[in-house]
């Protein structure tokens, strides 16, 4: 859960290419001060950045539409609460429900 301390107040996520990817977490930003790290780990050997899945209790479509992060990102209000998982994880998931056979019906629209 982050806490703006006044509307429209930065969260000081920068996401990649209109994805829930986030890229990078700015030093001393809000995120930053309630835990969010710039890197997840996802094994023993490397990092991987962090990808948003839910945002204020909604899941995001792992196969987002432009804007769409942004935009929830930047609703109105003070409190906002985020799901992040490490993007190796999301990407092998995204990867599987797409081999499947009408994988259309599984995509959160």
């Amino acid at each position: 859960m982050l806490k703006r301390a006044v509307e429209g107040e930065s969260l000081g996520i920068v996401t990649q290419n209109n994805s829930g990817e986030i890229g990078e977490v700015k030093v001393d930003s809000l995120a930053a001060r309630h835990g969010l790290t710039g890197k997840a780990t996802s094994d023993k050997h490397s990092n991987c950045n962090w990808y948003l899945t839910e945002i204020n209790n909604r899941p995001l479509s792992l196969f987002a539409r432009e804007n769409d992060v942004k935009d929830r990102l930047n609703a109105v209000g003070k409190e906002i609460s985020i799901l992040v998982q490490p993007a190796a994880f999301v990407k092998y998931m995204k990867k599987q429900v797409k081999s499947m056979k009408g994988c259309k019906d599984y995509i959160v629209g």
